[in-house]
């Protein structure tokens, strides 16, 4: 699936932090001392909260 939805109810944080995760790992390789900044702005209605909490996890051992 391609592309973030968009109008759907309630908030994917998820995807999104799994994508700059992804960046992230790549760029490790080849740029050690790049890293990312993500600011997100919600409207506080997470309706993927197991899968946000992993991303994060996943994106704390990372330069995010």
């Amino acid at each position: 699936q391609k592309g973030l939805k968009l109008g759907v109810q309630g908030t994917f944080t998820a995807e999104v932090i799994n994508r700059v995760v992804a960046m992230a790992k790549e760029t490790v390789k080849s740029k050690p001392k790049k890293y990312y900044i993500l600011l997100m702005l919600t409207d506080g209605d997470m309706s993927d909260e197991a899968d946000t909490t992993d991303a994060v996890v996943a994106a704390s051992e990372l330069p995010v």
